[in-house]
């Protein structure tokens, strides 16, 4: 099996997203797994709440977001009002906002309080988004894209026109140099 991607959740568990259409929670102390199903395709990428630390979201390439409670190891909600595929998903370390990163250069962001609704829509990169981060506050939000370029954003600012997020830095990364 192929591991994509791992976040860790206190001292002792660590969850991970799979080729095989599987999310399993890992008890690391003990070496053993419980596997989640409930996805179509390829799991892209998961993200604990770190003020929920027993709920754990996930993105996949059939096309839904899912929340997943780890008490069950079960799937409580699918959001499937994703346009596209999403290829990573972060909670804000205040647990207040989900946001996801598409492979068309779209980003969606929630509020955890109303997740079926989606709070803001954007798409400021000029490739697939790679990467999520929040600062320490959670207010600001950067995105790193395969285009080389990292955007930085505000997530309580709404473009006027539309319901878009506001770009408060867009810069090119350079590597390899």
């Amino acid at each position: 099996k192929q591991w994509y991607q791992r976040r860790v959740r206190g001292k002792n568990q660590l969850a991970t997203s799979s080729w095989d259409k599987t999310i399993r929670l890992w008890d690391i102390e003990r070496g053993i797994s419980c596997p989640m199903t409930g996805h179509g395709d390829v799991v892209w990428s998961v993200s604990f709440n770190p003020t929920s630390p027993n709920i754990l979201a996930s993105v996949s390439r059939d096309l839904n977001t899912a929340i997943w409670d780890t008490r069950m190891a079960g799937r409580v909600a699918c959001l499937s009002d994703v346009p596209v595929n999403m290829n990573c998903i972060k909670f804000s370390p205040d647990g207040t906002k989900l946001v996801s990163g598409g492979s068309t250069s779209t980003l969606l962001l929630r509020e955890t309080s109303n997740l079926g609704h989606v709070m803001r829509h954007t798409s400021g990169h000029k490739g697939r988004i790679t990467s999520l981060s929040f600062t320490g506050c959670s207010r600001y939000m950067a995105s790193a894209g395969s285009g080389g370029f990292v955007n930085v954003w505000d997530t309580c600012q709404i473009n006027d026109d539309v319901d878009k997020l506001s770009n408060l830095l867009n810069c090119t990364a350079v590597f390899g140099q």
